[in-house]
């Protein structure tokens, strides 16, 4: 675990009192810090998971990537550091986890992948690894639980429960002092359609659930709105993808919106807030905006990206946000999640 704070002048309860950032490093490699620092004080972030994907058809319910974690701590100096991947986002299953970043003493843990909708049967989130974040729900799925920190064990965010039909309304990832819970994804077919669930907040903000598609009932049904990522300050959660809504010709009309991704380290993680309407894109998020139809990336030290209409998901932002849900017209892939960052003060 990181060392005792080394005190500087003036305001010893910040952290970064009298420090600046020196290098921002986004790739594994050598670190050059000069020979007379010893001590660094380190911001880490493990890469961010990927949304769920989309195989075939036009229901949704994709869920939203996990953000990585992120540990920090005046730590020794050292001249190598491991940056976590950011999951990678496909048309044919769950998203893929982030990847462990380490440096010095610190571990910071990869984001949960999103669950996804796909044929001949749902892939289920994942979650994260050492304090990342869980993924989010697909169709009346449950999201994953946010996993354990370490070195430091803090609590564990536990994952949104599926709503089990019309009318039922998903869970909302639990909350947690280090990893956020993925959000439970909406009934697939509903009338009007579901919205997925908010993903947890934490550290790491748990990826989003996955709106439903609506079900025809003789008029015109809704589809369901993807749920928002959450987000602390940390890293951001990606949001569930919007579901279609159905006419009364039994027609698939693509009009609700994505969720949108949780802020991230570049801002306190106010959510964005999820749309239904045909041409709408929705309010924009922190670390991300509203697709209609894929959901908007979680931020990390930059913004993710919006999800396009009814394609893929918006990516997570670099520095482990997580990567939005797959959109409605499949096959499209669920979006990529971060690569973690390590920013050094000195």
């Amino acid at each position: 675990m990181a060392i005792s704070q080394v005190p500087t002048a003036g305001n010893t309860n910040d952290p970064l009192e009298g420090l600046t950032l020196q290098q921002t490093i986004t790739a594994t490699g050598t670190v050059t810090i000069p020979a007379d620092i010893k001590q660094v004080y380190a911001v880490l972030a493990g890469g961010g998971g990927a949304g769920g994907g989309k195989s075939s058809g036009n229901t949704t319910c994709s869920g939203g990537g996990g953000g990585g974690f992120v540990q920090q701590g005046w730590v020794p100096a050292t001249n190598y550091v491991t940056i976590g991947a950011g999951g990678t986002g496909n048309a044919t299953g769950a998203g893929g986890t982030g990847g462990t970043s380490i440096y010095s003493y610190l571990v910071a843990g990869g984001g949960g992948g999103g669950g996804a909708t796909i044929s001949p049967g749902p892939a289920v989130p994942t979650s994260g690894l050492y304090g990342g974040a869980g993924g989010g729900g697909n169709a009346s799925t449950a999201g994953a639980a946010g996993s354990n920190a370490t070195p430091l064990a803090y609590l564990t965010g536990v994952g949104g429960t599926a709503g089990a039909g019309s009318g039922v309304s998903p869970g909302a990832g639990g909350n947690a002092i280090s990893a956020g819970g993925g959000g439970g994804g909406a009934p697939w077919n509903a009338s009007p359609g579901g919205a997925g669930a908010v993903g947890g907040r934490g550290v790491s903000g748990g990826g989003a659930g996955g709106g439903s598609q609506g079900v025809s009932s003789g008029i015109n049904s809704i589809g369901g709105a993807g749920g928002n990522g959450g987000g602390t300050g940390g890293t951001g959660g990606g949001g569930g993808s919007g579901g279609p809504g159905v006419n009364s010709s039994s027609v698939i009309i693509g009009n609700a919106g994505g969720g949108g991704g949780g802020g991230g380290i570049v801002s306190a993680g106010n959510d964005a807030t999820a749309i239904v309407g045909a041409t709408s894109p929705g309010a924009a998020g922190v670390g991300g905006a509203i697709g209609t139809g894929g959901g908007g990336g979680g931020g990390g030290i930059s913004a993710g990206t919006t999800g396009t209409s009814g394609g893929t998901g918006g990516a997570g932002g670099t520095g482990g946000g997580g990567g939005g849900g797959g959109g409605r017209t499949g096959p499209v892939n669920g979006g990529a999640g971060g690569v973690g960052a390590l920013m050094l003060y000195y």
